[in-house]
């Protein structure tokens, strides 16, 4: 959970985190998907196109920037206890 929080921050990601998995969309040539089994990297365009696709489907149920980091810190500080 500690590390989380940082990658939202960066420029040149665009990350959103949900109930059940995050997904960072770097560019047209690399996007991550993390769930709760493991991390998928996609380099091909056409699975690359594929995700955003989907993405955009599930993106107004994300989190980003702040609000994101937000949540994060929180449920960071609910395991701590």
């Amino acid at each position: 959970m500690r590390g989380l929080p940082t990658p939202s921050g960066k420029e040149n990601g665009h990350r959103g985190v949900e109930v059940w998995r995050s997904a960072t969309v770097y560019d047209q040539r690399l996007v991550t998907v993390e769930t709760f089994t493991g991390r998928i990297v996609f380099q091909d365009a056409r699975d690359i196109a594929e995700h955003l696709a989907v993405f955009d489907l599930y993106e107004h149920h994300a989190l980003f920037g702040e609000e994101a980091r937000s949540v994060l810190g929180e449920w960071a500080a609910s395991y701590r206890s």
